[in-house]
């Protein structure tokens, strides 16, 4: 089972612990729930105050820079490729095509998965 990085941001404190999806570490401090980070993001110590909040501005960033799109975005999204679909398919076949349509479906999947949810 691998371990993962936990912090809590009013603490200022970090932990590494087992992931269990079922449940999400608290903290031994306040008791609030710990925010999982990935392995890219450097943990500042805990009197480092410009760098908790550095951190706390780069994740809030992160988090808008990755939002999913708006639905409406989604819906154009999978018509333009649906009509690179039917465009692709009145081509001749060809090792070329084959490819394409391949990579096209294999979009059109992806927005599908994420229209979803």
């Amino acid at each position: 089972m691998s371990s993962r990085t936990y912090v809590c941001f009013p603490c200022r404190w970090a932990r590494r612990a087992p992931f269990v999806p079922a449940a999400a570490p608290r903290c031994v401090h306040c008791r609030q729930a710990l925010t999982q980070l990935d392995r890219r993001w450097r943990i500042p110590g805990h009197g480092d105050l410009r760098g908790w909040r550095r951190l706390t501005t780069a994740l809030a960033l992160d988090a808008r820079a990755h939002r999913r799109p708006e639905p409406p975005a989604l819906d154009a999204a999978l018509n333009a490729l649906d009509r690179q679909l039917a465009n692709a398919l009145r081509q001749p076949e060809s090792a070329r095509l084959y490819w394409r349509l391949r990579a096209l479906r294999a979009r059109r999947r992806k927005r599908l998965r994420q229209r979803r949810g």
